[in-house]
C-alpha cells in the first residue's frame, strides 16, 4: 500500500483550494465568450438583413423599370424596332444593364437590344418559364455570357399583350453591379459579404470578386443555408480564414446575402484573458507550496509523536508524553475508540460495493438474454425462409408433375394439349427465377458478384423492362406507364444487372398491385444523379416493415399459405446490386392500402461515349 507524506497532503491541499477558483474563473471567462459569440452572430445575420434589403431594393427598381416599359404598346407591335428603340434610351439610364429582351411563351427571343435575331440564347430558361407559369417577377441564377465572359443575372416581369399569349419581359444584368451595391453597404472591419442566387452560386462579393464569382460556397455553407432562411455559425471562408458567418435569404427574390467575421480579432482577447487566468493560478499555487513546506515540518513532528503514542497503545504499553500546540492532537486518543465506527463504516461500504456488483451481474444478465433472443429470432427467420423454400420450389413442380401424367394418358386433344405445355413452361420459368434468385443472394452474400460495367442509358434498359413485363400486366388488367426519355441520363452500369434491379422492382409492383392498378416509372436527373422512381397504387408497405423490407428472408407476410409468393430476395438483391453500382434505393409508403414508391440513385454519367454500345438482355 503506497502511503503519503504529510506534506503531499498540504500541497494536494494547496492545489485543490486554488484550482476551483481557476476553475470558476474560467467559467466566467466561457461565459462571457459564449455572450460574446452570440452578439456577434446576432449582429451578423441583423447586417446581412439590411444588406439583403439594399439588395432587394435595386432588384425592385430593376422590376419597377422593366413594369413601366412593358406598359407601352410597342410591344404588342409586329414591329419591334420601336421597342428596341425605346428599350436601348432605358438601358442608358441603366449602366449596370447588359440588355433588355423580350421573350414569348415558348421561351424564345422575340426581340433584344444585344441582338436583332431570333431563337433561343437562353442560357437559363428556368426563370422564364418561372414567370410564365406564376405571372410573377422572378430572378435567374448567375450564368457566363459566351460573348463578353461576363457574369449576369437575368431579371424579368410577366408582360400580357392584347394580341398573344404571355411572355416575359428581361433585364440582363451584370453581376458587378451588385458588387457595387455590396461595396457601398457599410460592412465589417476586415469581413467579406457575399451574394449568391438560387443555386447557390456566388453572384457578387467583397472581397476576390473576380475569382469567385460563379463558383459555389463552402460545402458547409450550403448544408447551413438548406436549414433555415437566416442564421449563424462558426466557419472557414474560401480564403481559408476562420470567421464567424451569418446568412439571410430573401422570400421575394431567392437571393442569398452571406457575411464572414474574421474569427481573430474576437478570440485574441479571450486567449489573453485565458493566458493571464493560467499565470495567476501558476503564482498562486507556487506560494501556496511554499506554505505548504513550511507549515509541514511542524505538522510532521506532531504527526511523528501521535503514531508513536499509537503503537504504544497498540502494544499495551504507556503513552509517551508529547507537547503540540495542535489541539487535534490532543483528540487523537478520541480517535482510537472511533475505530469500531470505522469498521462499521467498512462493513457498510462492502455491502454496497456487493449491491453495485449484483447490479452489474443482473444488467450483463439482461444483455445476455437480449442477445439470445436476437439469436431466437434469427433461427426462427431461417425456419421461415426455409419452409418458404420448400413451398416454393414444391408448388411449381406439383404443377408441372401433373400436367406431365395428364399429357402421359394421351387423351387430351391439340389445344389443350398446347395449354398444357404453356403450363409445364411457364411454371419451369418460375422455378429457374427462384433458383437464380437463391444463386444471386448466394453470390452476393460470398461477395463474387461480378459487374461488366459500360456507358448505359438507363431510359432504354427501363423501357427494356417494361416491356418483358408488358403481357404480365395486360393479364391482370394493370396499367403501366413510364416518363423516360431517352439519352438524357447515361450510367457506368452493369446493362444486364442493371435490367434485373429494373426488372425485380416492377415485378415487386405488379405483385402487389390489384386488377385494375396502375405502375408508374419515371427517370429524372438530380444534379449529378440519375433518378428511377416506380410507383404502384397496391397494397403499400405498413409502416413498423418498412425498415425491414430490403432485408434479407424478411417478408412481411411469412407464412407458407401467404397471399402473394416468393422467397423475399427480390430487393435484398436489388439493394446490394444497385450498392454495387455505386447508387442507392429507398422504399416510402404512406401505409397500408396506399401503395409504395421505389427510388433508385445512380452516379449521372454526363454523355455516352461514341464507342459505347448498350447491351440489353
Amino acid at each position: 500500500m503506497r502511503r503519503l507524506r504529510l506534506r503531499t497532503l498540504l500541497a494536494v491541499l494547496v492545489l485543490v483550494t486554488t484550482l476551483p477558483v481557476a476553475a470558476f474563473a474560467g467559467w466566467l471567462i466561457s461565459r462571457w465568450s459564449a455572450q460574446q459569440q452570440a452578439l456577434i452572430e446576432r449582429q451578423n445575420i441583423e447586417q446581412a438583413r439590411a444588406i439583403l434589403v439594399a439588395v432587394d431594393k435595386e432588384v425592385e427598381s430593376t422590376i419597377a423599370s422593366l413594369n413601366v416599359l412593358a406598359a407601352i404598346d410597342e410591344i404588342d407591335a409586329p414591329d419591334k424596332a420601336d421597342f428596341i428603340r425605346i428599350a436601348t434610351r432605358i438601358l442608358e439610364l441603366h449602366p449596370g444593364w447588359h440588355s433588355v429582351r423580350l421573350i414569348d411563351n415558348s421561351l424564345e427571343l422575340v426581340a433584344s437590344t444585344s441582338t436583332a435575331q431570333g431563337g433561343s440564347p437562353l442560357l437559363d430558361p428556368a426563370w422564364a418559364r418561372q414567370i410564365i407559369q406564376t405571372g410573377r417577377p422572378a430572378v435567374s441564377r448567375v450564368v457566363q455570357d459566351p460573348v463578353t465572359d461576363q457574369w449576369t443575372i437575368s431579371i424579368g416581369v410577366p408582360v400580357h399583350p392584347a394580341s398573344r399569349s404571355p411572355s416575359v419581359l428581361g433585364a440582363k444584368v451584370y453581376a458587378r453591379m451588385f458588387n457595387d451595391v455590396l461595396q457601398r453597404q457599410k460592412t465589417p472591419l476586415d469581413g467579406v459579404v457575399t451574394l449568391l442566387d438560387s443555386t447557390p452560386r456566388i453572384v457578387a462579393r467583397t472581397r476576390n470578386q473576380d475569382k469567385y464569382v460563379g463558383q459555389p460556397p463552402s460545402h458547409d455553407f450550403v448544408e447551413q443555408a438548406n436549414q433555415a432562411a437566416e442564421g449563424s455559425w462558426r466557419t472557414v471562408l474560401l480564403e481559408g480564414t476562420p470567421a464567424y458567418s451569418a446568412w439571410s435569404r430573401s422570400q421575394v427574390t431567392g437571393l442569398t446575402i452571406g457575411i464572414g467575421l474574421p474569427a481573430a480579432p474576437v478570440d485574441e482577447p479571450l486567449w489573453r484573458s485565458f493566458l493571464a487566468l493560467v499565470t495567476a493560478g501558476t503564482a498562486v499555487c507556487g506560494i501556496g507550496l511554499v506554505l505548504a513546506l513550511f507549515l509541514g515540518r511542524r505538522l510532521v513532528a506532531t504527526q511523528t509523536a501521535a503514531a508513536a503514542a499509537a503503537r504504544s497503545l497498540a502494544q499495551g504499553q504507556a503513552l509517551p508524553a508529547f507537547d503540540s500546540r495542535i489541539a487535534e492532537a490532543h483528540d487523537l486518543a478520541e480517535g482510537l475508540r472511533d475505530a469500531a465506527g470505522i469498521l462499521e463504516r467498512r462493513l457498510r461500504e462492502r455491502d454496497e460495493a456487493q449491491a453495485e456488483a449484483d447490479r452489474h451481474r443482473a444488467a450483463r444478465l439482461e444483455q445476455e438474454t437480449t442477445a439470445r433472443r436476437a439469436a431466437e429470432a434469427l433461427n426462427r427467420a431461417k425456419d421461415e425462409f426455409i419452409a418458404t423454400v420448400s413451398h416454393e420450389l414444391r408448388t411449381p413442380l406439383n404443377v408441372i408433375f401433373g400436367w406431365v401424367a395428364i399429357l402421359r394418358s394421351r387423351s387430351l386433344d391439340e389445344a389443350k394439349r398446347a395449354h398444357a405445355l404453356e403450363i409445364i413452361e411457364r411454371n419451369t420459368k418460375a422455378q429457374v427465377r427462384l433458383i437464380e434468385d437463391l444463386l444471386d443472394m448466394s453470390r452476393a452474400i460470398q461477395g463474387s458478384v461480378r459487374l461488366a460495367l459500360e456507358s448505359v442509358d438507363i431510359a432504354a434498359v427501363l423501357e427494356a423492362a417494361i416491356d418483358s413485363l408488358r403481357p404480365t400486366a395486360e393479364a391482370r388488367r394493370i396499367t403501366i406507364t413510364a416518363d423516360a426519355p431517352q439519352g438524357q441520363a447515361f450510367a457506368h452500369a452493369d446493362p444486364v444487372r442493371l435490367q434485373q434491379v429494373l426488372w425485380n422492382v416492377l415485378s415487386n409492383a405488379l405483385k402487389f398491385t390489384p386488377q385494375g392498378g396502375r405502375v408508374t416509372a419515371e427517370v429524372t436527373v438530380d444534379h449529378a444523379e440519375a433518378v428511377v422512381r416506380i410507383s404502384d397504387s397496391g397494397e403499400g408497405i405498413s409502416p413498423e416493415f418498412l425498415p425491414y423490407v430490403f432485408d434479407r428472408f424478411r417478408q412481411e407476410d411469412a407464412e407458407v399459405t401467404r397471399t402473394h409468393p416468393g422467397l423475399g430476395l427480390g430487393l435484398s438483391l436489388v439493394r446490394h446490386i444497385t450498392e454495387l453500382h455505386g447508387g442507392t434505393i429507398t422504399a416510402t409508403s404512406e401505409g397500408k392500402g396506399k401503395g409504395a414508391t421505389f427510388t433508385i440513385r445512380l452516379p449521372l454519367r454526363q454523355a455516352a461515349p461514341a464507342s459505347d454500345q448498350l447491351r440489353i438482355s
